[in-house]
């Protein structure tokens, strides 16, 4: 075969893989008692573009290469793989292979979706999002305050992130990046403890201030939420949620506003000795209690550490000397990178001089964002590497490459036709 052949090749398998994508998609909605339409859609697909270019093959997916069919799979929505994967034990096998990394934003409009997307975590492997809506109906709305609007709103998501993570295919992520207005279902909690034992990355984010809804109020994003016991079941507090942890391998951990208890917090990490990245963004439990404990764990031969970032956290509070010594556990461990950035109960200055006499190998990120009353935020940077004093230049090309992102828009998959469960009648 010619060189100008053989890419001419190339070019049909990869119409056919497109192709095939579409046709599993079409074929994820029929009932499993139908399994001949599904192959014979499969193969009509294969000989409308190869045609006799290629050797005659059996007419199903198993007939493929299983690093082809986990291509092909990894092209489908979110919906039509789930649905996929209740087809048969073989094709859940596959959809499991296909689905190593999940995020999905659980909100009530397309446009929130891509909003999300702008402040997601930059250390993601991938920007794929599927956006699943859940959007109420305008005659529940009415008469209804923004305070039970948005009650039932939350609700409404953690049910919907219920039922998705609830099916066998999520049961083999690895990394998993959850995104809504906030965490309040002990069933949700439950799901994601016993299901997800081989997780190593987690990311719960509760925090979106590009999302402007009309239930939510001015300060809501910027206030951490009340503590809630529906976090028991998710971290291993308590007998019987200890007796179903399976929650138990992360390496990486990640937590923006939230309402977690210092307690609670204390045992997420103990659940997980391989925790490597422990990121907590705005997060209620992260007082001087915690810290105490965290430099006290730090010394320890169980801890893994190597990054810690608290930041943003308005119950932290260390103006004393004495607030400071849990810092002597942290510069004796594992731990190469410590950021309290906007934490602005803390003197920065005294954290600076004291980290530089326990361990000068620490990376230290203090940046403090002060924002006047009126007038544009202004930056001051204490890192090395962030500079000093105000950085416009910096604002501009952080925005820059947000409006990038944002218009990047092949990275976003929207799943419109998510309709499982159906009707929610949430009270």
């Amino acid at each position: 075969m010619s060189t100008a052949n053989g890419h001419g090749s190339e070019h049909r398998i990869v119409v056919v893989i497109s192709d095939m994508a579409q046709a599993l998609g079409d074929a994820a909605i029929w009932h499993a008692d139908k399994p001949t339409k599904y192959y014979e859609r499969i193969s009509t697909t294969k000989q409308e573009h190869l045609g006799d270019s290629l050797p005659a093959m059996d007419a199903t997916l198993m007939s493929l290469p299983i690093e082809l069919v986990a291509t092909i799979l990894s092209q489908l929505p979110l919906h039509a793989l789930l649905s996929f994967s209740a087809t048969d034990r073989t094709n859940r096998a596959l959809a499991q292979t296909a689905l190593q990394e999940l995020n999905v934003a659980v909100l009530p409009r397309e446009l929130y979706g891509r909003l999300a997307l702008m402040d997601h975590d930059a250390d993601s492997a991938s920007l794929d999002f599927s956006v699943i809506k859940t959007a109420m109906q305008e005659k529940s709305l009415k008469a209804s305050s923004s305070s039970e609007i948005l009650r039932r709103q939350v609700s409404l998501q953690n049910k919907t992130a219920t039922d998705v993570l609830r099916n066998e295919c999520t049961h083999s992520v690895r990394t998993l990046s959850l995104h809504m207005y906030d965490f309040g279902s002990v069933e949700l909690a439950s799901v994601m403890a016993s299901n997800l034992s081989k997780l190593r990355k987690l990311t719960l984010r509760f925090c979106h201030p590009y999302i402007h809804d009309k239930c939510i109020s001015y300060n809501y994003w910027r206030q951490a939420p009340d503590g809630s016991p529906c976090w028991n079941a998710l971290v291993g507090l308590g007998g019987q949620n200890q007796q179903n942890l399976r929650l138990r391998n992360l390496h990486s951990l990640r937590i923006e506003r939230a309402g977690l208890t210092s307690t609670q917090l204390r045992k997420f990490v103990e659940s997980n000795p391989r925790l490597k990245k422990l990121h907590l963004d705005n997060v209620a439990g992260v007082d001087q209690e915690f810290v105490q404990w965290l430099g006290a764990y730090c010394e320890s031969d169980k801890c893994r550490l190597e990054q810690i970032t608290l930041q943003n956290c308005m119950q932290l509070k260390m103006q004393r000397l004495e607030d400071f010594a849990w810092l002597a556990g942290i510069a004796e461990s594992s731990v190469r990178y410590l950021s309290l950035a906007k934490c602005r109960n803390v003197r920065h200055e005294m954290l600076v001089n004291l980290i530089d006499d326990e361990d000068e190998g620490l990376e230290l990120n203090t940046l403090e964002t002060i924002i006047p009353p009126k007038g544009p935020a202004r930056h001051y940077g204490v890192a090395e590497e962030v500079g000093q004093g105000p950085l416009p230049e910096m604002m501009a090309a952080g925005v820059g490459e947000v409006a990038k992102q944002f218009g990047d828009m092949e990275k976003i998959v929207v799943d419109p036709e998510f309709e499982f469960p159906a009707a929610i009648d949430v009270v």
